[in-house]
């Protein structure tokens, strides 16, 4: 299904609005400034999800896209916010076995925090480009 997405100037012009609620399945979303500002639904949308307590398919659809990644860590909000944490470590170059355990450590924080994504600093593993660095025995050797 597509998303038919508008700005808010749309608003303006009930006739076309009609028209494109009708062509979209009773579905739009309305942009305020580039971001999302809410959603129309035709009378019929919404008695459907009233009556029904179900979900559009669009959303329905979504959801079965969209399953958790850890298990036991349900995304409980409707609009799909997750926890997003950034992080650093203390980095070796070429220290590949210490930068995988700062790295771990760091993972058990986050899930402890029930943060569902990670973020670390970009070459965080080796502390620098592989390619700069295969050079090195120490890395070779690990």
């Amino acid at each position: 299904m597509n998303k038919k997405i508008q700005p808010i100037t749309a608003l303006r012009d009930t006739a076309k609005l009609e028209k494109d609620l009708e062509d979209n399945n009773g579905l739009l979303y309305i942009t305020k400034n580039g971001y999302s500002s809410f959603v129309i639904l035709s009378p019929d949308e919404y008695e459907k999800l009233s009556q029904k307590n179900t979900c559009h398919p669009f959303f329905s659809e979504k959801k079965e896209r969209e399953q958790p990644i850890l298990k036991g860590k349900e995304q409980s909000d409707p609009l799909g916010f997750v926890n997003v944490r950034s992080a650093t470590i203390p980095i070796e170059v070429g220290g590949v076995r210490h930068n995988k355990e700062e790295i771990i450590k760091k993972v058990h924080e986050a899930n402890e925090n029930s943060i569902s994504i990670l973020v670390l600093n970009e070459l965080c593993l080796t502390g620098y480009t592989c390619n700069d660095i295969f050079l090195f025995n120490t890395l070779l050797d690990k």
